[in-house]
């Protein structure tokens, strides 16, 4: 049985970032998005990967996989988590069942470990940082009110599931509608233990986020 595999979600459209191609698809130097956090994972030791894409979409090129990871594409579905469910059903045997974004192309060093040792002792983990604003509720273009923000936490991907929970969690997509993979854990009575995230894990969004990221791929192309 192999340690890591992952679903990897990269079926968005990406209208906030008004590219001519689905997000994951967008290039950066040294391959698109979706090829860089292929990469990224596995370099930290992922050899499988289900990748969940836009249905009918045929990428401009074909999909270059790392050396060392095998991978397939499958068709998503019309939210994230028929995405990740569509994909799952493709994973073969592991310990470890990772859920990631396309969009999250640069992982710090070490990460997967910390997050497969969690999971393995407690179910679910993610990766986490704190809050760094002041957070507001905004009515009707002002600022009404200050939300305490302690305790509150930025969650990343990708996020870890040992894979009895994760098999535990699939019934659940279907029902709820959550915007992360780790709501479905809480939901299935498992909260996930966090560790620390990275600013550089970033979701890429907007036209702003794919100008850091490509700074950033440039940095490390070969």
């Amino acid at each position: 049985m192999m340690e890591l595999c992952a679903v990897v979600a990269a079926a968005g459209g990406g209208e906030r970032l008004g590219a001519p191609v689905p997000k994951a698809f967008v290039e950066l130097p040294g391959g698109t998005l979706l090829e860089h956090s292929l990469r990224s994972l596995a370099q930290q030791g992922v050899s499988f990967a289900a990748v969940a894409v836009p249905p009918g979409f045929q990428p401009p090129r074909p999909v270059a996989f790392p050396p060392g990871m095998e991978a397939v594409l499958v068709e998503g579905g019309p939210r994230r988590q028929d995405s990740v469910l569509n994909a799952a059903r493709l994973l073969p045997p592991a310990r470890v069942v990772l859920v990631h974004d396309a969009a999250r192309p640069f992982l710090r060093p070490g990460l997967l470990a910390e997050l497969a040792a969690e999971a393995l002792r407690h179910g679910a983990a993610v990766p986490a940082l704190p809050c760094p604003d002041t957070l507001k509720i905004v009515e009707g273009g002002a600022a009404v009110r200050t939300v305490d923000r302690s305790g509150v936490h930025l969650v990343q991907t990708p996020q870890a599931f040992r894979r009895d929970v994760f098999d535990a969690m699939l019934p659940l997509y279907d029902r709820l509608h959550v915007t992360d993979d780790a709501a479905i854990a809480e939901a299935a009575g498992f909260p996930p233990r966090a560790v620390e995230g990275s600013p550089f894990t970033f979701k890429v969004t907007r036209p702003a986020d794919l100008e850091l990221a490509r700074i950033l791929a440039a940095r490390s192309a070969p």
